[in-house]
């Protein structure tokens, strides 16, 4: 039976940001990065080596580059980011 872990992985993530507050948001995101690393090492262990993210195509670049901007743009604080009006939607 196949899992889609990294879609729920995902989906918390995006909910962690979204939905929750202060001192919540702060544990759901602290215990995402701890089930990311805990899957890293587990990659480890089982494969012997850690994930080659060095060898991917270069029509890969623009994308990743675009998703790494555009989601430090939605989890920036909304009152020091230069594009505010794009994440005061999730701000209380």
């Amino acid at each position: 039976m196949v899992l889609p872990r990294a879609g729920a992985w995902a989906c918390a993530l995006v909910l962690a940001v979204t939905e929750l507050h202060g001192l919540w948001s702060a544990a759901a995101l602290l215990a995402l990065v701890a089930v990311a690393l805990i899957a890293q090492v587990r990659y480890r262990r089982v494969r012997g080596a850690w994930p080659d993210v060095a060898g991917a195509p270069a029509e890969f670049k623009p994308a990743i580059r675009a998703y790494l901007i555009g989601a430090a743009v939605l989890t920036a604080p909304s009152r020091c980011s230069p594009c505010s009006p794009v994440v005061s939607w999730r701000r209380p």
